[in-house]
């Protein structure tokens, strides 16, 4: 099976200004997207392609409908305007913050709130600390309910729109991975540009021992973050890594003591990379997504369209102007 998406990113921090139509041939699991849809709905470009399948569109509406039916738990969202900074928090203590439909929903709603975030500068993903798990996953006990080969697609290319569009938000993103992060709870650590973990923590990616493999585009990013023999190891081998290993394979950016302050330890982390203004925060993750994801030449566009959209501004006149009165003392 291969990709055949072929899909054009924009600025980031268009996704959350205009709706921008994309189209694509791509299936999976019976789903044909050729319903024109607006781009920061859904990034599908690790989708698969099955085409011994019955084409139907994906519907997302219904989807999101149909999963809201499923289980309790919450998404929650606690924005700094001050600080620029937000919490993504996993509510769902009892079952290991695992994520039941309900919170997939949720967590969707959360992303279109922090799409047109004026204040935004950066977040951290976080599990309710009541529980000793990051998150544990889906929630077995009512994801059951997707009993079809059909529903289990479309929950798949529903969460793969989420921590897409989570992805390509331009904000710099933190996943805090305090204690377990078992299965999708592993997917998720993954969908953030930096993951700090606990000295206890401990990552495993046990798909395989329900008989799946990852679904919610944590497979294809492991091998991005450690490379294709590592990320066997991991997926084939559902080996439990710890902090230290994290480390030294670049699955974890830095590690934190365990304590009841960890979650403001690490908004105090990231707040080193979002001292700028939001506007040149937002640009620089900007100019980071284009060169992940374009080829060299459009890459390079789109840093000189986001240079010269600053060049002048009141912020860098301003900026400009108290380096030059030092100078010349």
């Amino acid at each position: 099976m291969r990709s055949l998406i072929r899909l054009t990113f924009p600025l980031a921090r268009h996704y959350c200004n205009r709706s921008i139509p994309y189209k694509t041939d791509a299936t999976h699991s019976g789903v044909n997207l050729t319903e024109t849809t607006p781009s920061y709905r859904v990034d599908q470009s690790s989708a698969l392609t099955d085409t011994s399948v019955k084409h139907s569109v994906f519907n997302e509406q219904r989807v999101r409908v149909q999963l809201r039916q499923l289980g309790d738990g919450s998404v929650d969202l606690v924005k700094d305007d001050e600080t620029g900074i937000a919490r993504i928090v996993l509510n769902n203590p009892s079952k290991g913050n695992a994520l039941s439909g309900k919170m997939m929903v949720d967590f969707s709603d959360v992303i279109d709130d922090l799409e047109v975030w004026e204040h935004g500068k950066g977040f951290i993903l976080h599990g309710n600390e009541e529980s000793d798990h990051f998150c544990s996953g889906g929630d077995l006990s009512v994801l059951c309910g997707l009993d079809k080969p059909e529903a289990g697609g479309m929950m798949c290319l529903f969460m793969q729109s989420t921590l897409g569009r989570l992805r390509h938000l331009p904000l710099i993103s933190v996943a805090h991975v305090h204690g377990q992060a078992v299965g999708g709870g592993a997917e998720l650590s993954t969908a953030c540009d930096f993951r700090l973990w606990t000295e206890t923590t401990q990552l495993q990616f046990k798909q395989a021992m329900l008989g799946l493999s990852p679904g919610w585009g944590g497979g294809s990013r492991l091998v991005r973050l450690v490379g294709p023999q590592k990320a066997l190891q991991l997926l084939a081998g559902c080996r439990t890594v710890t902090a230290t290993e994290a480390l030294e394979m670049g699955l974890a950016d830095d590690v934190l003591p365990s304590s009841s302050d960890s979650v403001q330890h690490a908004v105090e982390w990231l707040s080193q990379y979002t001292r700028a203004s939001v506007d040149i925060v937002n640009g620089i993750k900007e100019l980071v997504l284009a060169a992940s994801h374009l080829p060299l030449d459009k890459a390079l566009k789109v840093e000189r369209e986001i240079f010269t959209s600053r060049w002048c501004s009141p912020e860098h006149v301003e900026k400009f102007k108290n380096v030059l009165e030092k100078l010349q003392k």
